[in-house]
């Protein structure tokens, strides 16, 4: 069986999330499980999302103009970031419906940028 990206990736994210799943509950609350919850969840994310991106451009050549892993993971790098802020801002209680739609329009008016005029 060929190793891909993909399989990497599946099991990355398989260890970021039962990670993530031991830190919530058994880890004492603090700033240095915060840091380690925001990071495990990024990677969570990030892993999770690359293999569908990479899958999505795979079937749909439209959809992806560029061949290899510079795209999907450009993709899964801005979905993991936004949820990561959105959370960010939850945790500081600074997340309300006006912000969230902003933080969405920056993310997406950065995928639309680099997918018009960078690939």
């Amino acid at each position: 069986m060929k190793v891909t990206p993909s399989y990497l990736s599946i099991a990355v994210g398989l260890a970021s999330w039962t990670a993530l799943l031991a830190l919530v509950n058994f880890a004492w609350p603090g700033f240095a499980a915060l840091q380690a919850f925001l990071f495990l969840l990024f990677m969570a994310l990030f892993a999770t999302t690359m293999p569908v991106y990479h899958h999505l451009g795979r079937r749909f050549p439209a959809l992806q103009k560029r061949e290899g892993l510079l795209t999907p993971c450009r993709r899964a790098f801005f979905t993991a970031a936004c949820v990561l802020t959105l959370v960010l801002l939850s945790v500081m209680r600074a997340l309300s419906g006006v912000v969230f739609v902003l933080v969405g329009g920056i993310f997406v008016a950065l995928e639309v940028y680099f997918s018009a005029f960078v690939d």
